[in-house]
């Protein structure tokens, strides 16, 4: 059974304000893809957000890097059981 792992600064205050949560799959996505989802995470956190992703590489990372790149805390939440196959956060 996966159990969830937070990480990051807000993991205790997660519920906390304004939270936007962007999961996507471990899929790898396209060039375009990864450029809209970081303008995804700016505007998110220019809106007074935080942001709550998945913790892992491709769309979950470029909107994570766009918010936190305007000052936004960012909570990563991962599978203790993936970090193996998907990567460490």
């Amino acid at each position: 059974m996966n159990a969830l792992h937070l990480a990051g600064p807000a993991a205790g205050r997660a519920r906390e304000g304004l939270t936007a949560v962007f999961f996507g799959g471990v899929v790898p996505a396209s060039a375009q893809e990864e450029t809209l989802a970081e303008e995804i995470g700016r505007a998110m956190a220019q809106a007074g957000y935080q942001l709550m992703h998945g913790g892992y590489n491709g769309l979950m990372e470029a909107a994570a890097r766009g918010a936190a790149g305007q000052g936004a805390t960012v909570t990563a939440v991962t599978l203790i059981g993936k970090h193996d196959e998907w990567g460490e956060t």
